[in-house]
């Protein structure tokens, strides 16, 4: 498995989110007009405030060098799995190459905003 680690960027909301349930989901995206299937996940919390870093376990089979994947986000503060007002989430598209998916690569920033 290769590793894929994730810094979420939570700007002014940093502190209230301390705690909080955190889902990111990194998608394969190659195909437009398409269900863009699942090739890792990950959950943890929010826990330093500022930013936290979560890792994905990515199967070393799963990417390819001509393939496009993207990651998603979602610090869920009603704690349900689901997206609300008040959660927050990714809201670009955060590219991922598979060169981003190595063991001593710099994190992917992911940067969440508050809806």
């Amino acid at each position: 498995m290769a590793k894929l680690k994730v810094q979420l960027d939570l700007g002014d909301t940093a502190t209230a989110a301390e705690g909080h349930l955190v889902h990111v989901v990194l998608r394969d995206t190659s195909m437009a007009d398409a269900l863009h299937p699942a090739v890792a996940e990950a959950t943890g919390t929010v826990e330093d405030g500022v930013r936290g870093t979560i890792t994905l376990d990515v199967p070393d089979d799963a990417l390819s060098e001509r393939g496009r994947y993207s990651l998603f986000a979602h610090v869920d503060r009603h704690g349900d799995g689901e997206i609300h007002t008040g959660d927050m989430i990714t809201t670009e598209d955060i590219r991922v190459e598979a060169a981003d998916v190595t063991d001593d690569a710099a994190p992917v920033r992911a940067p969440v905003v508050q809806i």
